[in-house]
């Protein structure tokens, strides 16, 4: 049963934000909150809580039986630092992005935390594209563009007619959910990708992300074109990791854990979940990101009228 939903001021920061209206007519957005020390990447934030709260739950999603299934903060790392392995064996390069072309699940969200662990750009990618399209262009125009390394696609049979449209264009690797039937001879299944752990090399890749390594490549809706695309830092990354003050509200919070496909929030009090594209909530970041001076990320006038209600 649903329990009541606490104050808006247990779960956000007070919002702050300064506007200037310039005479030529552009609006300036800036936040007056000063800048605290934060990470120098998400996977900071990982280590931390796998530590001080290893068995606590992180991500979870309904089986088909109706069930929580998931990873907690321990588990997600150890699964992290085996696809880093992987990731790095595979000989990925940082122009050869992670791409995903389905929707939240579990393993999506590891395999992203795992590319930005060990520097490799993760780039996830509408499913509309895929399911919804009947030409794939702009599914097609994507993948040409971001020149993956490796595919991943959890849940292949509903992505049949979409890898039909990209075979060719790319020479990614192909990895698919557990359950799914491999498409082709080629293909990997995901726990493929968690043999074993170099973690020297997951050390070294690690410890060489600065606030400036590419973390992920984010598109726009595309409404008035193929959509447009711009590289995110880590830098950028981080602040929606990082509370805006020191009351431990936004994630990570040890109480806390994302929980995907709920069609509502419940238990706010204990529980954050999370129904956002994980892209999408990337371009959320971009949007609050404005408060990090280190964020070079050009800003638009355009989030004039959304960052009040964000932050």
């Amino acid at each position: 049963m649903n329990q009541p939903l606490p104050p808006a001021a247990a779960l956000f920061a007070t919002p702050a934000v300064k506007v200037t209206h310039r005479d030529d007519g552009a609006t300036l957005v800036q936040n007056p909150i000063p800048l605290e020390p934060y990470a120098r990447c998400v996977g900071e934030y990982l280590e931390y809580w796998a530590e001080h709260a290893p068995d606590r739950p992180f991500m979870l999603e309904r089986s088909p039986a109706g069930l929580w299934v998931g990873v907690t903060y321990r588990q997600a790392l150890d699964k992290v630092h085996r696809i880093g392995s992987w990731l790095l064996k595979l000989g990925l390069r940082p122009g050869q992005p992670v791409c995903v072309l389905s929707d939240n699940q579990v393993n999506h969200g590891v395999l992203m935390l795992a590319a930005m662990h060990v520097g490799i750009p993760y780039s996830g990618i509408s499913p509309a594209y895929s399911l919804l399209s009947q030409d794939h262009a702009k599914l097609k125009n994507l993948v040409q563009r971001i020149n993956p390394g490796v595919i991943y696609v959890g849940g292949a049979g509903r992505f049949k007619a979409a890898l039909r449209a990209i075979d060719g264009l790319h020479g990614a690797q192909l990895v698919v959910a557990d359950e799914d039937e491999l498409p082709n001879a080629e293909a990997l299944h995901f726990s493929d990708m968690l043999v074993e752990a170099d973690m020297a090399a997951v050390h070294k890749a690690y410890a060489a992300i600065t606030p400036d390594t590419v973390a992920k490549i984010l598109f726009t809706s595309g409404s008035t074109g193929y959509p447009k695309g711009w590289s995110t830092r880590s830098a950028c990354c981080v602040p929606v990791f990082r509370p805006s003050d020191r009351s431990g509200r936004f994630w990570p919070n040890s109480r806390r854990c994302c929980l995907i496909g709920c069609p509502g929030i419940t238990r706010l009090g204990a529980i954050i979940i999370s129904t956002l594209f994980w892209a999408m909530a990337a371009r959320f970041i971009l949007m609050v990101a404005s408060r990090f001076p280190a964020c070079s990320t050009p800003r638009s006038t355009t989030c004039a009228k959304w960052l009040p209600r964000c932050i």
